[in-house]
C-alpha cells in the first residue's frame, strides 16, 4: 500500500469538524503519511504533523473569537459564497482593495503557542499548504523547506480570509487565504506523493465533486451545514465536532444514516416495497404540468446527501432525516432504529384514527391556503389520515402531489412503517 494523505479544507470555525473526524479516524486506526491544507485546515494540519492530537482537540474545545481576532467580526461572513463563485472574484474583491481588515494578532499569537518548528519539521509526516497571491491569484504551493524560516507566516497567509482579515505580507508580497485558489488541496497531496486520499470537506457543496465516489479517495463532507465562517457559539462548536466524528463512523460504514447517525439494523421488507412505489409516484410527477421531472424525489434526496446514485437504503435514511428533523431531535447521538420507529409512531398517531380531522374539499390553492395554518406534523398527519380513508374526502392522489410530494411520501412511508410494525 502506498502513502496516504489526509487533505483538510478551510472554513474558520468549521475546522472544528475536522478535530472530531481526527478522532474518529484514530478510534478507527486510521494513520497518514502526508497532510496538506488550507486556510484552518493548515493549522489543524500542522498540529497532525506534530501528532499533538490533545492540542488540536484542546484548542476547539475552548477557542473563543478573542483567539482570532481584536474587537468585533461579521459572523455572516462565509468564504464559501465567495469561493463557490469564482467569476465574481474581481468585483468582490475590487470592494475591498484597500480593506485593512480585522486585528488578526490574536490568532498569530494562537499559531505560534500551537507551531511547534522543532517538532513539525522533524516529524516523519510530511506537510503541504496553499497561499495565494495578491493581487495576482497564483497559488504558492507551501512545503516544509519552506516553513522553516517562515512557519507562522505562511499559516497566517493561508488563513488570511481577505476582506474579513487582511491580507498578509512576507518579505514584499501579499497573501491571501489559500482557499480562494484550492480549498480542498488534493492535487498538492498527490503531488507530494500520496496513494490514497482521506479528505476531510468543510463545505456543504463539495469543493471537488470530481473526486467523490472515487477508489482510493474516502471523500468525506459535511452532512450538515456547519455554520458561517467565524461562529464562535459553543454549542455549534460543540454540535460541528460531534458531526465530524460521526460522517467518518457513517463514511466507513460503522453506522448508517446521512445526517441522523443509526446503529446498524436489518432493512425492513417494506423498504424494498417503498423504493419501488416511489418509482411510480415519480412517474405521476412527471406527467404534471408544474413538475415535469421524471426523478423529483429522487433528485430532491440527491441533492440534500451530496450524492450521485440514490441508493435504496439512502432514500430511507434521506426520510428518516426528514422525519427527525421535524421532530426537532437531537444529531448528538446514535439512534436505533427502533427507537426511531417508535417516536414516529408516538407522533403521528392520531392520523391513523378515522374520527381524526379530514382535508376538506378544495382546489390546490385553496389546499395550500388552509394548510398554511399547520407545521410540517400537522400537514402530514392530514395526508396520512387522507391516504387512509380515502372514502372521507375527494381530494385525489394527484391533487396531493401537485401540493407537496416530499411530505406525501413522507407520509406514505410512515404508513408503511406503521404497518410493518403492527403486523410484527
Amino acid at each position: 500500500m502506498g502513502k496516504v494523505g489526509i487533505v483538510l479544507g478551510g472554513g474558520g470555525t468549521k475546522g472544528a469538524y475536522q478535530a472530531g473526524a481526527i478522532k474518529a479516524l484514530r478510534e478507527l486506526g486510521k494513520s497518514w503519511d502526508i497532510v496538506t491544507g488550507v486556510s484552518i485546515g493548515a493549522l489543524n494540519g500542522a498540529l497532525l504533523v506534530q501528532e499533538d492530537y490533545d492540542e488540536l482537540y484542546s484548542l476547539w474545545e475552548n477557542v473563543e473569537s478573542n483567539d482570532i481576532v481584536n474587537g468585533t467580526v461579521d459572523l455572516n461572513f462565509d468564504i464559501e459564497d465567495v469561493i463557490s463563485k469564482p467569476n465574481q472574484y474581481l468585483s468582490f474583491f475590487k470592494k475591498y482593495i484597500d480593506s485593512k481588515g480585522a486585528d488578526v494578532e490574536p490568532l498569530k499569537k494562537l499559531m505560534e503557542k500551537y507551531y511547534d518548528k522543532d517538532i513539525f519539521l522533524n516529524s516523519s509526516i510530511d506537510f503541504g499548504c496553499i497561499t495565494t497571491s495578491f493581487p495576482g491569484f497564483k497559488p504558492v504551493y507551501v512545503n516544509k523547506e519552506m516553513m522553516y524560516n517562515n512557519g507562522v507566516d505562511y499559516l497566517m497567509s493561508t488563513a488570511a480570509c481577505f476582506p474579513l482579515f487582511p491580507k498578509y505580507k512576507i518579505g514584499d508580497n501579499d497573501y491571501i487565504d489559500g482557499g480562494y485558489y484550492d480549498n480542498l488541496p488534493i492535487d498538492l497531496a498527490y503531488k507530494l506523493g500520496a496513494k490514497e486520499i482521506i479528505a476531510l470537506d468543510l463545505f456543504r457543496k463539495p469543493v471537488h465533486e470530481k473526486y467523490m465516489n472515487r477508489e482510493y479517495i474516502k471523500y468525506i463532507s459535511p452532512s450538515t451545514y456547519l455554520g458561517p465562517l467565524l461562529n464562535f457559539d459553543k454549542d455549534i462548536i460543540s454540535r460541528n465536532i460531534i458531526c465530524g466524528y460521526y460522517d467518518v463512523y457513517k463514511a466507513y460504514d460503522v453506522y448508517g444514516g446521512y445526517k441522523y447517525t443509526i446503529k446498524k439494523f436489518e432493512k425492513p421488507k417494506f423498504f424494498k416495497e417503498f423504493y419501488l412505489d416511489v418509482l411510480k409516484i415519480e412517474s405521476l410527477i412527471s406527467k404534471m404540468v408544474n413538475f415535469k421531472d421524471d426523478s423529483y424525489i429522487t433528485n430532491y434526496f440527491l441533492k440534500a446527501q451530496n450524492k450521485v446514485i440514490l441508493s435504496e437504503i439512502d432514500l430511507h435514511y434521506g426520510i428518516i432525516d426528514e422525519i427527525m428533523t421535524m421532530l426537532k431531535q437531537p444529531l448528538n447521538k446514535v439512534y436505533k432504529f427502533e427507537e426511531i420507529s417508535l417516536l414516529v409512531l408516538e407522533t403521528f398517531k392520531d392520523s391513523f384514527n378515522e374520527e381524526y380531522e379530514m382535508l376538506p374539499s378544495l382546489s390546490i390553492e385553496k389546499l395550500k391556503e388552509y394548510l398554511d395554518g399547520f407545521d410540517r406534523i400537522g400537514i402530514i398527519s392530514k395526508i396520512i389520515n387522507q391516504m387512509l380513508y380515502p372514502n372521507k374526502t375527494i381530494i385525489g392522489e394527484d391533487i396531493l402531489l401537485s401540493f407537496d410530494p416530499i411530505n406525501y411520501v413522507i407520509a406514505k412511508w410512515i404508513i408503511y412503517l406503521v404497518q410493518d410494525l403492527t403486523n410484527k
